[in-house]
């Protein structure tokens, strides 16, 4: 039925541009929403999808502990807290960053140009000609980053840990992270072969690549619409490709052949246009499911580089509008404006090999809140300071002829949801063995264990104190978390 809905798709090349595009668009992400949606690929298949510890551990609130490759292979994450996190843009740093933006771009040039085999007309017989010529050379260089891009990757999850040998092999088929990049350099290898083989196989090979890397993405992290999201991804990855490889296939045809860049040139505007559609759509429908509010754009890098990649996109669409203005007349696409577009999509695809790595959802950090007074000190700690359980910690120092208060409570109040009711800490004197101490003063020391903070968002914590005199201390303490 596949064969039969590919080959009438054909067809319509010889009545119009616009429906061979959006058969193959829709067909495409038919298959492979569906396989997603109807559960081949079922949640806890999705574990540990993250590359990277501290993807693992900041990405999302609700990620899963599943989701931790070290988990999968033994390891053990506390005895190597620092792991992936470098003090400063150090040489293997900057080389793995390079090994990433490398991958990205090769992945959405090599599987564009294969889409794009299914893409063009009937009978284009020198496009043809000139991308078959290309396919190698882009094979090649596919094969090349995505080895650099894996080991680099390897490496840098590896770090710190012993086992040889032992371990690395574990990590590739232990683990489906391992397990996808053995399918990422698989595939990687069968595009020697199949650049060699239909349209239909292109079609395929192209579509499964792009399916491997939304498969390993963020939205794998996503405990609730996964599913949605996987596919969002691959919608959006799809896009980025026929984009980026169509407009790969019209700078070599400038370059080549000004008649048959023209010729392509009609074919790749009215697809880059409903690219560039379905990319600002599922764009921000990727944004709406790993954010909890737009607000944390600006809380964190990834959404700092959001922001500049939406700002390039803008420019896309603007210079998309003057190349497709230009080819309506029937002129040449405008060498200036075609190099302004490639410069565009290198800058974005740039973009993504940074950001992809960082977490979208800010670090939460410790409360450590201590405040001196003249005739009190206290100090309030929340550790971890994360939605979920927290612990709890309340030390008083009151002069000696006070002595301990005669009550102290710790209550939560939500700022964002002012109608919840306030949340009282459970506290209980323990014994405190630090050195904390003023002359003068006693100290009495509080604690509550697996006190759970329902939600992230702005809180604010209300300790109340009362003396053996009477007086009493009342203190606000504003603090949020993700």
């Amino acid at each position: 039925m596949i064969l039969s809905l590919i080959s009438w798709s054909k067809q319509l090349v010889r009545h119009t541009s616009a429906k061979i595009i959006t058969s193959y668009a829709m067909l495409s992400l038919l298959l492979i929403s569906c396989a997603l949606l109807v559960g081949i690929l079922p949640s806890e298949a999705h574990a540990a999808r993250s590359l990277e510890p501290q993807q693992i551990s900041g990405v999302l609130p609700t990620l899963a502990a599943s989701f931790n490759p070290h988990e999968q292979v033994g390891h053990d994450q506390m005895e190597n807290m620092d792991h992936g996190h470098d003090s400063g843009l150090s040489v293997g740093t900057a080389l793995f960053y390079t090994a990433r933006i490398v991958y990205y771009i090769t992945l959405l040039l090599a599987a564009g140009l294969m889409l794009w085999f299914s893409g063009i007309r009937l009978g284009s017989d020198e496009q043809r000609k000139r991308m078959q010529l290309w396919s190698l050379p882009m094979m090649r260089t596919l094969l090349l980053a995505s080895l650099l891009y894996v080991f680099a990757s390897a490496r840098s999850l590896m770090e710190g840990y012993g086992g040889g040998g032992l371990e690395w092999v574990r990590l590739f088929t232990g683990t489906n992270t391992g397990q996808a990049w053995l399918a990422l350099l698989i595939l990687s290898l069968l595009g020697f072969i199949v650049i060699r083989a239909s349209d239909t196989f292109k079609l395929i090979w192209a579509l499964l690549l792009l399916a491997i890397e939304g498969w390993s993405g963020h939205m794998a992290a996503l405990q609730s619409n996964m599913n949605l999201g996987i596919v969002l991804d691959f919608i959006h990855l799809a896009c980025a490709a026929s984009w980026s490889g169509g407009l790969m296939i019209l700078l070599g045809l400038w370059f080549a052949d000004r008649k048959e860049a023209g010729r392509f040139a009609e074919r790749f505007t009215t697809a880059a246009w409903i690219s560039m559609a379905l990319l600002v759509i599922t764009g921000a429908a990727i944004t709406w499911l790993l954010l909890p509010s737009l607000s944390y754009l600006f809380y964190t890098s990834w959404g700092i580089w959001l922001l500049v990649k939406i700002a390039l996109v803008v420019l896309v669409i603007v210079t998309g509008a003057l190349l497709r203005a230009r080819v309506r007349r029937g002129e040449l696409p405008h060498g200036l404006m075609l190099k302004v577009d490639a410069g565009l999509m290198l800058a974005i695809t740039l973009i993504v090999g940074v950001f992809t790595y960082m977490s979208p959802i800010p670090d939460n950090t410790p409360v450590r809140f201590h405040k001196m007074g003249e005739t009190r000190h206290f100090t309030v700690n929340i550790t971890p300071n994360e939605p979920g359980a927290n612990q709890f910690e309340v030390k008083i120092w009151l002069p000696e002829q006070l002595g301990e208060p005669t009550d102290v409570k710790l209550v939560l109040h939500s700022r964002d949801k002012q109608q919840l009711a306030p949340l009282e800490v459970p506290l209980a004197i323990f014994e405190d063995t630090s050195y904390e101490s003023f002359p003068g003063f006693v100290r009495t020391s509080y604690h509550a264990e697996q006190m759970d903070i329902p939600f992230p968002g702005k809180w604010t914590a209300e300790l109340q104190v009362v003396d053996k005199s009477g007086g009493k201390l009342n203190e606000s303490i504003d603090f949020k978390n993700y």
